[in-house]
């Protein structure tokens, strides 16, 4: 399992209850929303997702969690064509979002860009969430610090959601232990992905997670 601590500039959990036409919804975030997942909890219904690392061009894109397909620009029912603020998220009529009298959670993870306040000095990023290109070989990915957590998701194309973290083991230069999120698997020891000081380093080819141009 994994905990995330509820902090300004960090992580925040929200619920509220959709109203079949398009509402904005308040967070505590008071920074720029990296990761928005939103789940219905009265009923089935997909994990809609918006990215910071995503396009910025028009109206916002949107992945689903559950499922493996490419980016896509999300219509008025999703995000109401309205990007996330530092205080409010805004949801259309999608029944996954927002459908009357439907209950929803909420998960929002913050984006640091050179606007963190922790460490010993209150002045030091602890979370990104951004994108990257790959390359089809070594290729390192600079964060700006190490981490302990970390999940891809190829944004041009098909793929998995790979999750890797520390405790479980993301050795230097060997095999480790990798989760997909949409997916009941078993965990795998076949992608070489690993932390440095400033970021992660991808020593795969795997196009899901380093194909090159992707």
């Amino acid at each position: 399992s994994w905990t995330f601590r509820k902090a300004p500039k960090f992580f925040d959990v929200v619920t509220y209850t959709g109203t079949g036409t398009a509402q904005t919804i308040a967070h505590n975030l008071r920074t720029t929303v990296g990761w928005l997942l939103i789940k219905r909890t009265d009923s089935t219904g997909s994990w809609f997702n918006y990215h910071h690392g995503l396009s910025k061009t028009g109206d916002p894109q949107a992945l689903i969690l559950n499922e493996t397909g490419t980016a896509f620009t999300a219509n008025a029912s999703l995000w109401n064509l309205t990007y996330p603020t530092s205080t409010h998220f805004t949801v259309g009529d999608n029944s996954s979002v927002n459908a009357s009298g439907a209950t929803y959670v909420a998960y929002l993870f913050a984006h640091n860009d050179g606007d963190g306040e922790f460490g010993p000095d209150g002045d030091q990023d602890i979370i990104k969430c951004g994108s990257y290109t790959g390359t089809g070989s070594l290729r390192s990915v600079d964060i700006g610090f190490e981490p302990q957590w970390v999940i891809v998701k190829r944004a041009s194309g098909t793929g998995y959601w790979y999750l890797y973290d520390t405790m479980r083991g993301m050795p230097v230069g060997q095999n480790n232990r990798g989760l997909t999120a949409n997916t009941p698997n078993s965990e795998g020891e076949s992608r070489k992905f690993y932390p440095n000081a400033n970021g992660f380093t991808i020593d795969e080819t795997n196009p899901e997670i380093n194909g090159g141009g992707h």
